[in-house]
């Protein structure tokens, strides 16, 4: 990632962590994220508060190298889930 972008992506992860601090009161989170299955589709189900820290946890991939990955699962991120969910930050093909 060439500087500029860096930079203002550095910008946004501080903008957006301060935005998903408020989600924490007493020590208590108010996100809510779920991931279901229906009709063939997969569902990520989340308030307010856990679209903001599904977003954080994007840029910060978005910062990471080729192979690093967030997992989607009641261990980490979501709450209520049917199955894992794993998004890895990888190379378009143009790319490589």
């Amino acid at each position: 990632m060439d500087p500029v972008k860096a930079k203002y992506l550095d910008e946004a992860i501080g903008s957006v962590s301060e935005l998903d601090e408020f989600s924490v009161v007493n020590g208590i989170s108010s996100h809510y994220v779920g991931l279901a299955r229906e009709d063939g589709e997969v569902r990520i189900n989340a308030n307010a508060e856990g679209l903001v820290h599904i977003a954080l946890s994007m840029l910060k991939l978005a910062k990471q190298g080729v192979g690093a990955h967030v997992h989607f699962d009641e261990s980490g991120i979501v709450d209520k889930g049917e199955f894992q969910l794993i998004i890895t930050k990888c190379e378009a093909d143009w790319e490589a």
